[in-house]
């Protein structure tokens, strides 16, 4: 795995790991909680799917959907997030222009 893009999904499950529900058992924002949870662990999960695949592009943008998924459960007060997301600005050029296969007609 290229040496950065492993740092960002470390960074991304060290995240998920450290991230707490802000409510109690009893609250019914809990399931609110566990809701953004499980959609994070899912988008790691297809990172390093689409990694294994060849396919950084996909990887990238999974872990960072996710990392998205982290960032809305702490504005609206619902997680405690305690790992920063590492700057997409720290990738190499070569990862910040890359385009997509797509199969669309235009």
């Amino acid at each position: 795995m290229n040496a950065l893009l492993a740092e960002l999904c470390r960074s991304f499950t060290e995240a998920l790991e450290d991230t707490d529900p802000l409510f109690s058992p009893a609250s019914p924002y809990l399931r609110i909680a566990d809701e953004i949870l499980e959609m994070a662990f899912a988008y790691l999960e297809d990172g390093v799917v689409f990694y294994k695949q060849g396919d950084p592009v996909n990887a990238l943008a999974a872990w960072c959907y996710g990392y998205g998924w982290l960032d809305a459960g702490a504005n609206l007060g619902i997680l405690i997030v305690p790992s920063p997301f590492r700057e997409i600005s720290d990738l190499p050029v070569s990862y910040t222009h890359l385009t997509m296969p797509t199969k669309r007609i235009v």
